[in-house]
């Protein structure tokens, strides 16, 4: 696994690229995550934009890393793509949900109940996922 912080422009903003290998059995494969300083999400407080100095690094960098393992499991998974309503139908309940807004609101994630959590705990203690690099 790696990272590197590559400059966008001149007025300061930059980008957070991470790269791995993800393998479950025999097959494998590289995905790549990345996070922006530029994104509403870090670039702005309270409504207005603020320069990039002011935005904390860090978070930009763990947003990055986040947005890897979320392309990499879920093409492991073979969920890309996939709706909620399409799991639904199958019968499998997205559980651990979480909503964000830029207003600064959150969504409240759907609660679950012990059987569901324990239930969710057992299904990943089954597979095994190794992450590479």
């Amino acid at each position: 696994m790696k990272w590197e912080k590559k400059a966008t422009k001149p007025d300061g903003h930059y980008i957070y690229i991470w790269t791995a290998t993800f393998k479950i059995g025999d097959v494998s494969f590289d995905a790549i995550g990345s996070a922006s300083s530029k994104s509403r999400f870090f670039s702005t407080a309270h409504g207005e934009p603020i320069p990039p100095t002011e935005i904390n690094e860090v978070n930009v960098m763990k947003a990055g890393f986040s947005n890897l393992l979320v392309n990499g499991v879920t093409r492991l998974l073979g969920l890309r793509g996939v709706s909620i309503e399409e799991l639904k139908k199958y019968n499998i309940n997205p559980i651990t949900i979480q909503f964000r807004t830029f207003e600064g609101k959150t969504a409240q994630p759907q609660e679950k109940t012990q059987s569901q959590a324990q239930e969710s705990k057992v299904n990943v203690e089954k597979k095994q996922y190794t992450i590479l690099k």
